[in-house]
Formats: C-alpha cells, sequence, structure tokens
C-alpha cells in the first residue's frame, strides 16, 4: 500500500517531479557519457601498443632486456622457425613477427630530427601488426633497400611527401657511423601519436645496408593474440598475462613481457581515472539530493494536514517515515531509468561513431599538443556494470535524500496538523 501511495503523490505536482527526474537523469547519462570515453581510451591505448608497437607479447634476450633503453645492436635471433613452431601449440596466437629497434635522425633540407626505427620482416608484419591499414599515402614497403614508411605528423614536421627523400644517419651493429638516403613510400596515420610523431618503418633489406644486419636476424620477437570484439580489456590482459607466464615457461633462456607488464605505469594511471569517474559520480548526486530534499520537505509541508489524518488512523512515524522515503526512491528510480536510457542512447553513438578529431577542427595539430594519448577518432566502450551501479546509485541517493526531511515529518503531532485543518 505505502508503495502505491508514494508513486501515487510523486505525481501530484508534476513539474517538481519533472525537474527532480530530469536533475537525477542528467547526473547519470553524464556519468555513462563519462565512463564510455574512459573505457573508450582504456581500449584504444592497449590497441595501438598491439597493433603498432609490441603486439600483445615481446620476447627478448636477457641481456637485451636488461639493456634495452639503449637500444643495443648485440642480442640477436637467429632460429626464428623454431619459436614459430613452438608457438603455434598455442591455438590464442594469431602470428608472430620479429624487429629491429633503432635510433635514427633525419636529415632533410637542412633540418635534423631524432626518431625511433624499426626493421621489419614486410612479409610477416602483417600478420602481426595494422600498418599497412593505416596507410594513407603512397604503398607498403616491398622490400627494396631505399625505402621508407612514415606518419602523417612527422610528415607534416618535416615537410615531406610520398617520393621525397630523407636522409637517415645511425649505428651500425659494429658502433660505425652510416647514413643513407631513403624515399618516402608511404605515409600512415595511426591512432597513436607516439607512432604519427617520432617513428619510421624500413625493411630488411634497407638494415642490410644501413645497420650491417643478416637476413633472417632479429632483436626482439612480436606475438599477437587473438581480442574478440566484446571481450574487456580488463579480461584481455588477464589472459594475456596468463599465455605470458606459460611461453616464459617454455623459453626460459628468453623474456617474455606482456603488453600490461610493459606499459604498467600508463594502466595504473588509468585505473586511478577509474576512481575519479566514481567520485564524479558520487558529486554529482550529491548536488542531485539538494534537489530531492528539497521535492520531499516541500511535500512535508503541503500535507501537513494529510499527515495528521494518517498519524489519527494509527499510522507509526516508521511508516510515515517510509512512506516520504518511498516517494524519493521513486524519484531515484524514474530519474536512473531515464538517465540508463539516454545514457544507452549516447554510448551507442560513441561506440560505433566516435568523435574524430580532425572533423572537430584539430585536423592542423598532433595530439601531443594536447597532451592526449590516443588521436583520430575516439570511440566509447560498452561497460554493462556501470549502467547497473548508475542506476542502483541513484536510487540509494534518492532514498538517502529523502530520509532527512523524512524526519521531520515523523516528529509532527497530530495536534499541531489540527491548525492546518
Amino acid at each position: 500500500m505505502l508503495f502505491r501511495m508514494a508513486l501515487r503523490n510523486i505525481f501530484r505536482h508534476k513539474r517538481r517531479t519533472v525537474l527532480t527526474t530530469l536533475t537525477i537523469a542528467f547526473g547519470v547519462m553524464v556519468f555513462l557519457w563519462a565512463d564510455g570515453i574512459y573505457r573508450g581510451m582504456h581500449r584504444q591505448m592497449a590497441e595501438n601498443v598491439i597493433r603498432y608497437l609490441d603486439g600483445a607479447i615481446i620476447l627478448m634476450q636477457r641481456n637485451y632486456a636488461e639493456e634495452e633503453k639503449s637500444l643495443p645492436l648485440r642480442y640477436f635471433f637467429e632460429d626464428e622457425n623454431h619459436i614459430k613452431e613452438e608457438l603455434s601449440q598455442f591455438k590464442a596466437i594469431e602470428g608472430g613477427t620479429g624487429r629491429i629497434p633503432f635510433l635514427g635522425e633525419i636529415l632533410v633540407s637542412g633540418r635534423n630530427l631524432h626518431v625511433l626505427g624499426y626493421v621489419i620482416d614486410t612479409v610477416q608484419d602483417k600478420k602481426v601488426f595494422h600498418l599497412p591499414d593505416a596507410l594513407v599515402k603512397g604503398d607498403f614497403l616491398e622490400g627494396r633497400d631505399d625505402e621508407v614508411i612514415i606518419g602523417v605528423d612527422l610528415a607534416r614536421m618535416l615537410e615531406l611527401d610520398v617520393g621525397d627523400e630523407m636522409v637517415l644517419a645511425t649505428q651500425t651493429r659494429y658502433g660505425t657511423h652510416n647514413a643513407l638516403t631513403l624515399r618516402v613510400a608511404g605515409i600512415f596515420r595511426t591512432t597513436y601519436p607516439q607512432v604519427d610523431e617520432g617513428a619510421l618503418f624500413v625493411s630488411r633489406e634497407t638494415a642490410r645496408v644501413l645497420l650491417d644486419m643478416g637476413d633472417r636476424e632479429f632483436i626482439t620477437y612480436h606475438i599477437a593474440v587473438r581480442w574478440p570484439r566484446g571481450e574487456s580489456v580488463e579480461h584481455y590482459t588477464k589472459r594475456v598475462r596468463a599465455l605470458t607466464e606459460e611461453i616464459s615457461r617454455r623459453f626460459p633462456q628468453y623474456v617474455a613481457v606482456s603488453f600490461a607488464e610493459r606499459y604498467a605505469e600508463v594502466f595504473t594511471l588509468m585505473k586511478t581515472d577509474e576512481t575519479f569517474m566514481y567520485i564524479m559520480l558520487f558529486v554529482i548526486f550529491l548536488i542531485a539530493s539538494v534537489g530531492i530534499m528539497n521535492t520531499i520537505l516541500m511535500a512535508v509541508h503541503e500535507r501537513m494536514k494529510e499527515i495528521g489524518k494518517l498519524r489519527a488512523m494509527g499510522f507509526s512515524s516508521f511508516q510515515i517515515r517510509g512512506l516520504f522515503v518511498m516517494e524519493g526512491m521513486w524519484l531515484g528510480v524514474m530519474g536512473g531509468l531515464v538517465g540508463v536510457f539516454f545514457g544507452v542512447l549516447i554510448n551507442l553513438y560513441q561506440v560505433y561513431r566516435g568523435y574524430d578529431m580532425e572533423a572537430m577542427g584539430f585536423g592542423s595539430v598532433s595530439a601531443s599538443d594536447f597532451g592526449f594519448p590516443i588521436w583520430g577518432t575516439i570511440y566509447a566502450d560498452w561497460n554493462p556494470p556501470a549502467f547497473g551501479v548508475a542506476f542502483v546509485f541513484s536510487v540509494v541517493m534518492a532514498a538517502l535524500a529523502a530520509y532527512m526531511p523524512s524526519r521531520h515529518a515523523t516528529r509532527i503531532t497530530v495536534t499541531e496538523c489540527l491548525r492546518f485543518l
């Protein structure tokens, strides 16, 4: 009976109810919007590392792992076929390829710029990384010894286009200095600013001339792990970590590192941002609770006569308090449902259309100008538990906000209510 009475009472003042409901709905909607964007950025950061730089898991020699920051050209793999044969036993692994990272300096038109270079296998690299899909101009590397592909931001900084030439200077594996004139074969645009602004890729044929490398030598081995659509970053990370441990046991002479371990600081920072999201939700509902308290308090003062009648009929203080708390809960339920509905609509747009930074007028700047970890089109990601949390939180906060004014109603005596008859 109290539920029906509470539901009927909140519609006695439709305008006030609508305004309070919209306030709650707005809070839920903003939280779901922000949570979707946060989750999407988290996913895209993981995808960027996996698709363009490291893959899901990276294998390296132990000595190289200790000196990796200096990118030494000393610790090589030579038996790629053995590694492939061992890894083929893992069903979750889609492929693997070797790379050679090196430091280089671009010299063009009197300007110089230090970059991070990667020697890639032009055939195998496509099975692990997505560079060919990111090309916006020109062609992918075709195995010639005088070609290079670079990112759009790097091309813009150096005023280079497809077909232009540049000089790439570096050190060979023997520590001697070498330089080679390379032609820009293609320009790519990824969603990873670090790659677009400061990385270039050359073939093994180029590495033979530039770095004095052998045909089959490589320094790091990158492994792609299947990531089904719809699987969360958290679940995928757990799978990759478990697989990394298995690979470590299979190859005790090497160091196997998952993308999550390699970029642990970044993902820890993202977890801190997640905590901030829930603090934001609490603050939004704290503001909305003021409106709920005002609505219930006004209802108490307007219904003094009814409260007196209920007390005269034998209603206890607990029942009267429960009536007003239920009214607050109903406001929370309606506001939560409306907020979740619009949150679903917003996330549908964010997940499937996203926000194209270039279309929004940021095409002439780079991500580093804003300090963004991703660029291009930013997509959201579904987080079903967030919808449930937001709805439940809206109901609980609304009930708590209604509790304070409901206590005032229980302190009113029958004789005090007679003044309003």
